[in-house]
């Protein structure tokens, strides 16, 4: 089994007062992009988020067709390490794709080339 995690947990310090995550392209958060291609190759998701962001993406996240975890930082401003770290803590898959919240044209079939 595959577990996706995706690191969300970042302060989108270049996007000013907006979480990227909820960045919409073509009318979708971005965030929503990325779980959309990895879901076909995954058994769950792990996402890595601020305690903050979370119920948004819960919310953006509702209707998701396999079970999505957030996990939330342990270490403010730790960096994508950190947040993986975090995420990586709750897995037991001997699989993971990791990828970034911020990747809305990634392709399912490259991710499940990556995964094979």
């Amino acid at each position: 089994m595959t577990v996706g995690i995706i690191v969300a947990g970042g302060s989108s310090s270049r996007f000013g007062s907006t979480d990227k995550t909820l960045a919409t392209i073509d009318g979708t958060p971005m965030i929503r992009h990325v779980v959309d291609r990895v879901v076909p190759i995954v058994n769950r998701i792990v996402i890595n988020v601020r305690k903050p962001q979370q119920p948004s993406l819960k919310t953006v996240l509702s209707d998701v067709p396999c079970p999505v975890q957030f996990v939330i930082d342990q270490h403010t401003d730790g960096g994508p390490v950190a947040g993986l770290r975090t995420a990586i803590d709750v897995v037991s898959e001997a699989t993971a794709l990791v990828l970034a919240c911020d990747l809305p044209l990634l392709r399912t079939a490259t991710l499940s080339a990556l995964v094979e």
